[in-house]
């Protein structure tokens, strides 16, 4: 008969983050919590609105300006509203996704962006694939709200992350304390 207690509690050593320059590898512990992704999320929300709000301005000075173009489609509006708002995002976060994996309100936070091996992604998966996907999906009249909550619950998952998180093959991590 064996000595081992077939009941005992796994003896495995797991290590939080790697040395590898700061970027933390996606073990168990280490993913970013609920409140660090809202939080983060809010930040980025705030600079956002701030700087809509603005363009919003100075267009609606000129009372003449058309912002439709002269579409009456509301899908084809809507999916212009998306593309114009990915182009606002990636000319504000663009930089940092790139260079840090980082959007201002991660860094706020001390969250980042890394692939499922916990290697930095490359900017134009943060771009293409997390985000300008289901911002156009977001806008679509009648379901892009539904699908704008599907993405958010799943949040609400063991490792705390969106459907984006999914569609992009991305986590969002703690880095570890400075």
């Amino acid at each position: 008969m064996s000595d081992e207690n077939p009941y005992a509690a796994p003896k495995t050593v797991v290590e939080n983050f790697s040395a590898q320059e700061g970027i933390s590898s996606p073990g168990v512990y280490n993913y970013a919590s609920r409140g660090q992704r809202l939080f983060g999320s809010l930040i980025d929300g705030l600079i956002l609105f701030g700087v809509w709000y603005t363009i919003e301005s100075i267009f609606n000075m000129n009372a003449s300006f058309d912002w439709s173009f002269g579409i009456s489609n509301p899908v084809i509006l809507s999916l212009l509203e998306g593309v114009m708002s990915i182009m606002v995002t990636v000319a504000i976060q663009g930089y940092f996704w790139a260079t840090r994996c980082q959007s201002l309100g991660k860094m706020v936070m001390r969250t980042q962006i890394v692939d499922l091996k916990g290697e930095p992604v490359a900017w134009y998966r943060i771009v293409i694939l997390r985000f300008a996907v289901m911002e156009l999906l977001f806008h679509l009249p009648e379901i892009g709200g539904l699908i704008l909550m599907f993405d958010l619950l799943g949040i609400f998952r063991r490792q705390h992350n969106c459907f984006h998180d999914d569609i992009a093959g991305t986590r969002v991590i703690k880095l570890p304390p400075q």
